[in-house]
């Protein structure tokens, strides 16, 4: 993936269906210990389990609808 070149102006908007997958992975930054959280306890929820809500909140351009 290090071929993938990004245009600052890509980074710079706040619109990551603009970019392409590869792109997106690329320039994401993510809390690890916090993601590595989430994603083991939407993995880990149980058949006939009441799926648990998480609300992300923050800033414009921190990563949330990318998360």
């Amino acid at each position: 993936m290090d071929d993938i070149k990004l245009h600052h102006a890509q980074i710079g908007v706040f619109n990551p269906g603009r970019l392409s997958d590869q792109k997106i992975e690329k320039s994401f930054v993510a809390r690890q210990k916090l993601f590595d959280y989430l994603l083991n306890k939407i993995t880990q929820e149980g058949n006939g389990s009441i799926p648990q809500q998480y609300l992300l909140i923050g800033q414009r351009g921190i990563g949330k609808s990318t998360t």
